[in-house]
């Protein structure tokens, strides 16, 4: 992760570290739904591509945040309160939903879940357009003066490539895949029927229909012609990276939303294109934090140790977010729904039935979803390069 910089801006950090945690592990998952049989995106996702994808993955990410939240001294100096009130916050609006509902709950955690993944794709795209920027005003060039006007298009088109297929599985009927649970997201395909059947309702149905694309479709072109007007204008190199962020943002929530409708496929889009890039930026804050003396309490061989020190490094950094994802879901399905049952059991029987007082479940639910709901709102703080995280930018940007 201690890549030299790539002097033309043109990636995050460098072709080697970007492609292989930001990129080609997503578009190896289109790779592998493309050329399975159509009969095997129809099965339930089966046990081992849950642990694999989901419990590894998905909520392995979740605990890795600690690495920069309650584990780092620096955010403990600076969001004391935050680290504090939050899981004491959380833990109360999650019992008060789950005690009123449990599909009430899940359905507006699902809610909170898409603004956090969308969030993500903006996010790394800004990533990637300070990197750009900041290695033209290196070059004596004035790239900051299209600042602005590309923050804009790249938001346009990251929340057009992401609300798009959202907005379409919402007027979907009968949609298979899910977010957490069957009928977590609001229908509203009845919405569309009631319209159609009012006077003049199919012509204003087409008419919203091809508003829609134009607008989904044109801010793609509208992001495309401001980097060539910009490119053009003050002579930017081609932002590679970027650019294979947003199509890549597009192509993949099309694929798992829209073309594919299968609760497979869903799940091995969303969660890899979400939590490998998520373990990416937490391991290379990490280990450039170390190698910057950042913790002065860990003694470590160096990074020049070689590729065996590599190893032994993602080992110390994955083993006990791996131990604690896979302590949460047995505790997921050993309390509440038993849904893999099966791959738990064989590891620690059940000393007990699930629970069944509505209160008690409730409660289970408002502490297990803790660390969830939890990184969702820590999240909001911990990557804004401000005042409130002094070391982010150097961390990320380093001179």
């Amino acid at each position: 992760m201690n890549q030299a910089h790539d002097d033309s801006g043109r990636w995050f950090v460098g072709r080697t570290f970007d492609l292989s945690l930001l990129h080609v592990p997503i578009w190896l998952t289109w790779l592998a739904v493309l050329a399975m049989p159509a009969a095997w995106r129809d099965v339930e996702t089966p046990t081992w591509v849950w642990v694999a994808v989901v419990l590894l993955i998905d909520v392995g990410h979740v605990w890795s945040s600690l690495y920069r939240t309650y584990l780092d001294p620096t955010t403990r100096r600076h969001h004391r309160a935050a680290l504090r009130w939050t899981p004491l916050l959380c833990f109360v609006l999650c019992f008060a939903v789950a005690a009123y509902s449990d599909q009430t709950f899940w359905r507006i955690l699902a809610y909170v879940a898409v603004y956090h993944f969308v969030k993500q794709q903006v996010g790394v795209a800004a990533l990637y357009r300070y990197r750009h920027l900041q290695s033209h005003a290196r070059a004596g060039r004035r790239p900051f003066d299209a600042a602005r006007a590309l923050a804009r298009v790249d938001k346009l088109a990251v929340y057009a490539g992401t609300l798009g297929p959202l907005t379409v599985w919402h007027f979907t009927p009968d949609k298979r895949i899910s977010w957490f649970i069957p009928g977590d997201f609001l229908g509203l395909d009845a919405l569309s029927t009631t319209v159609a059947g009012l006077p003049g309702g199919e012509a204003l149905i087409a008419v919203a229909k091809f508003g829609f694309y134009l607008l989904w479709f044109g801010s793609l072109a509208v992001w495309l012609a401001a980097h060539l007007y910009w490119g053009k204008r003050l002579g930017l190199r081609f932002p590679l990276g970027k650019m294979a962020w947003v199509f890549g943002t597009w192509i993949n929530w099309w694929l798992g939303i829209v073309y594919f409708d299968s609760d497979l496929a869903f799940t091995l889009t969303n969660v890899v294109a979400h939590g490998v890039p998520y373990y990416g930026l937490i391991g290379l804050y990490c280990m450039r934090r170390y190698e910057a003396g950042g913790y002065p309490r860990l003694r470590l061989p160096g990074a020049g140790a070689g590729a065996a020190w590599r190893w032994a490094a993602v080992a110390l950094f994955t083993a006990p977010i791996l131990a604690l994802a896979l302590m949460e879901e047995y505790l997921w399905n050993f309390l509440l729904y038993r849904d893999y049952s099966g791959f738990f059991e064989a590891l620690w029987q059940y000393p007990a039935q699930a629970l069944a007082d509505p209160l008690w479940r409730a409660a289970a639910i408002a502490f297990l979803a803790l660390p969830q709901t939890v990184h969702y709102v820590l999240d909001g703080f911990i990557w804004k390069m401000n005042g409130s995280n002094p070391d982010l930018k150097a961390r990320l940007f380093p001179e």
